[in-house]
């Protein structure tokens, strides 16, 4: 698609195009007009660690260097995670530059009377069908939080894929609960897997999970393959999370080479 004005690989959409009923081969509802651009956001670039810069170079002449051969000016041996960088003192995280790497634009597309967002999540590509129209990028990525997650500033929700994680308080009517969170994490089960919307796929898998009053509440590490590591809490300091996902009728992934 090098002449495209979107790019999205052709192994994630494929199945998406084919999902919607009447088209069976993607370059086909491409010439018939069938795939519709209803709208796209610009190129990003996210961080994805920090390296540390080499002994005898500072922050300003890194920045400079920019221009020239600004690759020598890093110890790429030694590359930190943001975990990792959140932790060190500021006078230590001043020897440390963002790893920035190219994201493409998040794509809006119109499949006869299916809305599909795509775009790259982590090291994946994504396209997910939507429950309802949408015209601009922005408001298919609101209309795929979960209702409990809407008006949250970004600080006030961590995500892992399709899950959305907020701070939840046990009920003090349930007898383990107490408000206790040392007590609630001994009676939930180990190794909890995230419920799926359909079956198939990997596992989103939690340290400890249940399901208290219709909700779904997890603590620990949350691990899925195709996504980072993510820590809510650790077992001498359990914090508790309500775990809600995303509105997403379907979706699809490519990951690694894609065409």
């Amino acid at each position: 698609m090098r002449h495209a004005t979107w790019a999205v690989p052709f192994s994630a959409l494929g199945p998406a195009v084919r999902s919607s009923g009447e088209v069976n081969f993607l370059t086909d509802a491409i010439i018939a007009g069938e795939v519709q651009l209803i709208d796209k956001s610009e190129r990003r670039e996210d961080v994805i660690g920090y390296a540390e810069l080499a002994p005898d170079v500072s922050k300003e002449i890194y920045h400079q260097g920019w221009r020239g051969n600004w690759k020598q000016l890093k110890r790429p041996s030694h590359r930190i995670t943001e975990a990792q960088y959140k932790k060190l003192s500021y006078p230590e995280q001043t020897r440390f530059v963002e790893v920035l790497e190219s994201r493409p634009e998040y794509v809006l597309l119109k499949i006869k009377e299916t809305y599909l967002i795509g775009g790259m999540d982590n090291n994946n590509y994504f396209i997910s069908q939507l429950s309802a129209p949408a015209d601009s990028v922005d408001n298919a990525l609101d209309q795929l939080k979960p209702p409990q997650i809407r008006g949250l500033s970004p600080q006030g929700y961590i995500r892992q894929g399709e899950w959305f994680f907020i701070p939840y308080t046990v009920p003090a009517s349930l007898l383990w609960g107490e408000g206790d969170n040392k007590r609630v994490y001994r009676y939930l089960k180990r190794d909890f897997i995230l419920p799926k919307r359909t079956p198939g796929g990997n596992d989103h898998t939690a340290t400890r999970g249940g399901i208290v009053d219709d909700v779904v509440i997890v603590t620990g590490q949350v691990r899925h393959p195709d996504h980072r590591m993510l820590r809510l809490s650790k077992a001498d300091n359990p914090l508790i999370y309500a775990a809600y996902r995303n509105t997403e009728v379907n979706s699809w992934s490519a990951g690694g080479r894609v065409d």
